[in-house]
């Protein structure tokens, strides 16, 4: 089937995810794999002109919420997968590294969309049951923004796109660590399946 075509944007932001294939573990540490993300992170912020707003990097798969000017999310995920899968196989030292498939994205179109998206994405080592405090999680952005740790890549917060998240340092933990219902975590989950966001109307 082919892929569809991307939809270029430079005023909205797009929620990205892909994982290990067939779920396995990154194949090394994820002291390692984190530095080197935030080195390809660096270089697709000041040579690709893209804005990350929040990026988690789990045992198998990565969540970067990110925003593109130039309106090339292609030739940004082009060249973050081809330099992280060409480090893990220089690594590892095996001839190929594969993900589960392409990137998958979703356009995130309304202040909603964002502060959902912006909020799970930092919950997932909460609902891994890894940390009780998103901000405690060292392989995310939000463990730099808190002073918890380095932040080791350019962040954008965007309110233009999420009016409601708090400027206030204390405040906006309070609000990223506040629990979703179970009801709307899995309705975000569903929702950024998609291509746009769009949540079902009703869960199955």
């Amino acid at each position: 089937m082919p892929r569809k075509r991307l939809i270029r944007t430079k005023d909205l932001p797009y929620h990205v995810v892909n994982r290990c294939i067939d779920k396995d573990f990154y194949p090394l540490n994820l002291n390692l794999v984190w530095a080197e993300l935030m080195d390809i992170c660096r270089v697709i912020t000041y040579c690709y002109g893209a804005k990350i707003h929040a990026f988690v990097l789990m045992s198998n798969h990565y969540h970067m919420l990110l925003s593109t000017p130039d309106e090339n999310l292609d030739d940004i995920m082009q060249y973050f997968q081809r330099e992280f899968s060409s480090w893990i196989r220089n690594q590892t030292q095996k001839q190929k590294y594969r993900f589960q498939g392409r990137y998958k994205y979703c356009l995130l179109t309304e202040h909603s969309h964002f502060i959902n998206t912006f909020r799970y994405i930092y919950q997932n080592p909460l609902r891994s049951g890894l940390t009780s405090h998103a901000e405690d999680y060292k392989f995310s952005t939000l463990h730099g923004i808190s002073g918890n740790g380095l932040l080791e890549c350019p962040v954008w917060l965007c309110k233009e796109f999420g009016g409601a998240i708090p400027e206030d340092h204390e405040d906006l933990l309070s609000f990223i660590n506040h629990p979703f219902r179970c009801e709307a975590s899995e309705k975000t989950r569903r929702a950024l399946r998609r291509q746009c966001y769009k949540e079902p109307l009703r869960l199955q």
